[in-house]
């Protein structure tokens, strides 16, 4: 599914974002905007607490839909009310246990938001280090929370209030030479957490470089399957605008080094046209229209792959490798790769590559019968196999660990 950027309700909705964002005030014809639409798409998003500042004080915006994103704000509030209290909790559990720990994501990057509030948080997502995993694991478990299920990343954890990923690596890097260096550099990142007040409760947060490093590899990871939303491209935006000069160097040399350079200048100049961000001297190289590429990319998707189905089946048709590993295109022999990572990933009893076969099968049965119950969208084969090919054209471009 391609997505017009220069479409009047898209344009709002990003005008919007960029006046709760940077506080840049919106040339908007409130008359000439379907805010029905303007509304489904941020709800799509995850965006419409984040729009609700901005709607109130547009003149000529219909008050049902004002009164939409207030319920929005209003229960995304009342969502951090239920998550910071667990949050704080494990912190201090962890704590007692002399664990080292950093929050990932939400409430750490929510606070770089100018109403963190607004900002709708997910799971909770700790990161420890891989040597206090069984301890960490074994103090989610005293406080109630079962696991659910492990992935080479993390382990899942769930309980009545709230869903935990406990993360033994802040992401997953290839093995290229620069996929390794980001490893070796992110396994250093707890050395970096430093305590952050958020909304009166303190919780350990990566600094520098290592917090930006963590935010782009996680939307990298998602680009490369399913797709992102244009929440995540917020949270590069609200996170890049605040990275000083003197820590800007710095993060581009560890990024260069990392290989997410490029895809860092993408992202930011994507964020620089559409939302705002003041235009940097490293991202003018960047073509305008890779830029928009990826915010179209993001939009098609929705947040996390709500939106287009096509995008999920896609995504194991994709061959999203990196450099040095090979970009071929066949559609079987890709899905053969995403079965067996993961395999490997979730079933580690399943070490033997003959159960490679029988989880092909059995995926795509499963996909087969979630369909028939209406568990998840029908989708044409030739569609999703069109978004293959033009989504794995788009990755390519982007010379992840290059």
């Amino acid at each position: 599914m391609s997505f017009a950027l220069e479409d009047r309700n898209i344009q709002a909705l990003l005008r919007l974002l960029a006046w709760e964002l940077f506080d840049k005030e919106p040339e908007i014809d409130a008359a000439a905007v379907d805010w029905q639409h303007v509304l489904a798409e941020a709800d799509r998003q995850v965006l419409t607490a984040l729009l609700y500042p901005g709607l109130k004080r547009l003149s000529g915006v219909p008050e049902e839909i004002v009164s939409a994103a207030r319920s929005a704000a209003i229960s995304s509030a009342m969502q951090w009310e239920r998550i910071l209290p667990v949050l704080a909790e494990i912190v201090r559990k962890l704590g007692e246990r002399n664990i080292p720990c950093a929050v990932l994501k939400g409430a750490s990057v929510a606070m770089r938001y100018p109403h963190p509030e607004l900002r709708v948080p997910g799971d909770i997502d700790v990161l420890v280090n891989e040597c206090d995993m069984t301890a960490a694991s074994e103090t989610l478990t005293e406080m109630g929370f079962a696991l659910d299920h492990t992935t080479e990343m993390h382990d899942c954890f769930s309980r009545m209030d709230a869903t935990v990923e406990l993360h033994r690596a802040a992401s997953v890097f290839p093995d290229t030479q620069k996929g390794r260096f980001a490893k070796a550099y992110m396994a250093e990142a707890l050395q970096s957490a430093q305590m952050r007040t958020f909304q009166g409760r303190q919780i350990p947060v990566l600094t520098g470089a290592y917090q930006m490093i963590s935010l782009l590899a996680h939307m990298e990871r998602h680009m490369c399957t399913s797709g992102i939303g244009m929440r995540q491209i917020a949270d590069w935006a609200a996170a890049i605008q605040t990275i000083e000069a003197a820590q800007e160097q710095e993060l581009l040399q560890v990024l260069e080094n990392c290989g997410l350079l490029h895809y860092a200048q993408i992202v930011t100049r994507g964020c620089e046209v559409f939302l705002g961000v003041p235009q940097r001297e490293w991202t003018r190289d960047v073509p305008q229209e890779l830029a928009a590429a990826v915010m179209a990319d993001a939009f098609s998707a929705g947040s996390f792959n709500d939106r287009a189905a096509e995008h999920a089946v896609g995504a194991v048709m994709m061959n999203a490798k990196t450099a040095g590993e090979g970009m071929g295109w066949n559609i079987l022999g890709n899905y053969y790769r995403y079965v067996r990572k993961r395999v490997r990933a979730t079933y580690p009893w399943a070490r033997s590559p003959l159960w490679i076969p029988a989880f092909c099968i059995y995926f795509a049965a499963q996909r087969y019968v979630r369909v028939l119950t209406g568990k998840r969208k029908k989708v044409r084969l030739r569609d999703a196999i069109q978004t293959a090919r033009t989504r794995q054209a788009l990755i390519q471009k982007l010379r992840l660990y290059q």
